[in-house]
């Protein structure tokens, strides 16, 4: 018996069914109201179902539940870099008035890993995943194109706090915006933007800082599409599609750079 089972579980499944398109889009119907509880969808249907690798491959595409939830969670980000009150509740697990708690985490310098102890169990896996999808791109996260001039890093070189309200009143806002092309801004050129008297220590503990190799390479790269997500302004309606349609290309890529270096996915 234990032999033939096999077999005839595989005959029937072999055997070609015809039916109709209304039994697939009924099932649909039924698997979308499981999922969203009878409530509109946060993600189109097409989008969220696994791609087949060949188009006569049949069966039915399963939903990336996985994926999707790496989205979900990974959109608390953007709410937290807007420092926005209306988005209390978006971020989930930061439901007090403290709006600017984990924005100034984000592309910065990072914190001590104990930090996160004291922090709601959402915040912190939302914060796991955000790093791992970085080190899946291969790229620092804590110092990019989008690291503002109020950040740890800068706070750390001891710049006067008025020499940075200047700059950011004067759309100065991040590190980027301190070069014209391949040259640092000088002194003269800052000073007449801001329309404010600059120390010469303050301004070559700033220039050093942005200028030495490893840091100028991470400031100065193009911006990649991951990180324009959260960045360039606008609203959050297609967000989490946004999110999701760019998580697919870099768990693809990565899925592929394992393969060639023969690691187990």
């Amino acid at each position: 018996m234990m032999t033939i089972l096999p077999k005839l579980i595989y005959l029937f499944s072999t055997i070609p069914i015809r039916l109709p398109k209304n039994y697939f889009n009924d099932l649909e119907k039924i698997t979308t109201n499981f999922m969203w509880k009878n409530k509109r969808s946060r993600i189109s249907r097409e989008l969220i179902k696994k791609k087949k690798k060949k188009s006569n491959e049949g069966g039915l595409a399963v939903p990336d539940l996985k994926l999707y939830y790496r989205a979900a969670v990974t959109k608390t980000i953007w709410y937290c870099l807007r420092n926005r009150l209306v988005d209390q509740w978006n971020r989930l697990g930061s439901r007090d008035k403290t709006v600017k708690k984990y924005s100034n985490l984000v592309f910065d310098k990072p914190k001590d890993p104990s930090f996160w102890d004291k922090n709601l169990l959402f915040d912190k896996n939302c914060w796991e995943h955000w790093k791992l999808i970085w080190q899946k791109l291969g790229i620092d996260p804590s110092l990019t194109p989008y690291t503002k001039i109020r950040s740890k890093w800068v706070h750390d070189l001891g710049i006067k706090n008025e020499i940075i309200n200047k700059l950011e009143e004067h759309r100065i806002v991040y590190l980027s915006d301190l070069w014209k092309g391949k040259v640092f801004i000088t002194k003269a050129e800052l000073e007449i933007i801001t329309d404010h008297k600059i120390e010469n220590f303050d301004y070559t503990k700033l220039k050093s800082f942005c200028t030495n190799k490893p840091n100028a390479d991470k400031i100065r790269r193009e911006a990649i599409n991951w990180e324009n997500i959260f960045t360039v302004k606008g609203s959050d309606k297609g967000l989490i599609s946004k999110i999701y349609r760019e998580l697919t290309l870099i768990y693809k890529k990565s899925s592929h750079s394992q393969l060639k270096n023969g690691q187990r996915i």
